[in-house]
């Protein structure tokens, strides 16, 4: 009998160009056959991660093919991918009620979408970020604004109606005009869910190089945080419900994926750089394209338990990122144990410092904590 919840990562590590901010795993313009031999290897460890757990113990309540750029995949191999999955899950994707793809807009084709919702996709995620062309170019996409437009125009056509878009907000030289100039012009579109992320700079990138070398340079951090509110405010007005930190949704369109991960969820994740979460174990991929088509054995120490305090750390550093917070309800049926005893000097701290506040059983970020969560979620790392 299925009695478990479990979604499934796919990543696929392929793009046209590499973005300057950008430290996702991911191979540039690989060739076909790169393309067809990786592939097969996602194919063949599917296989292989299903003799190890059954798939009669989980219930798949969604699907996610990330990356990188998804729609980069010829349609054949795609095509591939999703009747081996279905097959060796003992699953339809038309059954599922969320199944994801990212795409980038400059590889928009309405026969390719069509195609999408063929195979069985319910919900495309699409990697807009702006729609300042000076930006993009910038931070090194390879679409225009108008590709965007023609990308969205083509998924309606095609019968899309769950449509998510990333946007990102204080890159170098941006406004706050930019980008709620960018919500205000994207919500005319039949678009359901928001993630708006602030830039951050990760080492080895191009963004942290030209930073280094002075190209370029940030802007102010109180300028990120005046912008935050305004799209806060700007997507509330326009009927999507913040419940996530970088997330909005209108009812009924919020992310089952990202609910997996934020409320310790299970999920099988494939190819390099994935992870999988099942119990209490974690599986990541080593991120080296390589090595996994050579199918190198998986090195050992990238195979291993969390321990119960492990565990209760990340129900609630992930849990507090969601707006409605945590219940110590919940928290008890799985650890039978209550957060206010195990957690009680950091939240006594954070309750004194007002970036959370308690409603009966109820923990949840206040404004302020929005402001700090990095700094919140360390106060539970023990």
């Amino acid at each position: 009998m299925k009695n478990k919840p479990a979604g499934i990562y796919i990543h696929i590590p392929f793009c046209s160009s590499k973005c300057s901010y950008c430290n996702f795993y991911s191979i540039v313009n690989p060739s076909s056959s790169v393309i067809h031999n990786y592939n097969t290897c996602l194919c063949d460890e599917i296989t292989r991660t299903l003799r190890e757990y059954s798939k009669s113990d989980y219930n798949i309540s969604s699907v996610y093919l990330g990356g990188g750029t998804p729609n980069i995949l010829p349609l054949n191999e795609l095509e591939k991918l999703i009747r081996h999955l279905e097959d060796k899950f003992d699953l339809s994707l038309n059954e599922i009620k969320e199944v994801t793809i990212e795409v980038n807009p400059n590889l928009s084709d309405l026969n390719y979408f069509k195609k999408l919702k063929d195979l069985g996709f319910n919900r495309i995620s699409v990697g807009v970020q702006s729609l300042n062309n000076g930006i993009l170019k910038l931070m090194g996409r390879k679409h225009t604004k108008e590709d965007v437009f023609n990308c969205l125009d083509y998924l309606s056509t095609a019968g899309f109606t769950n449509i998510s878009t990333d946007l990102m907000f204080n890159y170098p030289t941006q406004t706050e005009e930019d980008v709620l100039d960018a919500i205000k012009t994207l919500s005319h579109y039949p678009i359901n869910h928001f993630s708006v992320y602030s830039l951050s700079v990760e080492p080895k990138t191009i963004l942290a190089k030209q930073l280094e070398n002075k190209k370029i340079k940030l802007n102010r951090e109180d300028n990120e945080r005046k912008i935050y509110y305004h799209i806060n405010s700007t997507l509330k007005h326009l009927g999507f419900n913040h419940y996530e930190i970088s997330n909005y949704a209108k009812l009924g369109y919020e992310s089952r994926q990202n609910n997996l991960y934020w409320k310790q969820g299970r999920y099988f994740g494939f190819g390099p750089a994935a992870s999988s979460f099942l119990g209490n174990t974690r599986i990541d991929r080593p991120a080296n394209l390589k090595a996994y088509m050579n199918k190198d054995p998986i090195p050992e120490e990238n195979i291993f338990s969390l321990s119960e305090r492990e565990l209760k750390e990340e129900f609630m550093f992930l849990g507090l990122r969601r707006l409605e917070g945590i219940n110590d309800s919940d928290y008890q049926k799985r650890y039978n144990s209550s957060f206010f005893t195990d957690f009680r000097d950091p939240i006594n701290r954070l309750l004194e410092n007002k970036t959370i506040s308690i409603n009966q059983d109820n923990i949840k970020l206040t404004p302020l904590g929005l402001d700090f969560a990095d700094r919140v979620s360390l106060e539970f790392l023990l």
